[in-house]
């Protein structure tokens, strides 16, 4: 990420945290997918993301909101930290249908 990007990252909360849907998501190993969607908890906080990805944009995974290291709203990016999920694990499921 450019420096300019890196400056402009903002706290994990408010706006764009809420309005992060079609946002690229990057792991501490490079590009993981698109926000397909934000989740929301029983008192309408958001809880985590829905992340769509793989080879062919038919995997998905989920996200809590405390793996996200950084939203830059100006790359349209979302950054995780090295406490996000690997892949495969009983957070990733197959799209069907």
């Amino acid at each position: 990420m450019s420096a300019l990007a890196e400056w402009r990252a903002q706290p994990v909360d408010g706006y764009w945290l809420e309005h992060c849907e079609g946002f690229r998501v990057e792991g501490p190993r490079g590009r993981l997918g698109v926000v397909e969607r934000v989740l929301r908890d029983g008192e309408g906080r958001v809880s985590g993301i829905v992340v769509l990805g793989g080879l062919l944009g038919t995997r998905r995974r989920v996200e809590s909101v405390d793996a996200i290291e950084a939203i830059v709203p100006a790359a349209q990016t979302i950054r995780l930290g090295a406490s996000a999920s690997a892949g495969g694990g009983p957070a990733t499921e197959r799209r069907t249908g």
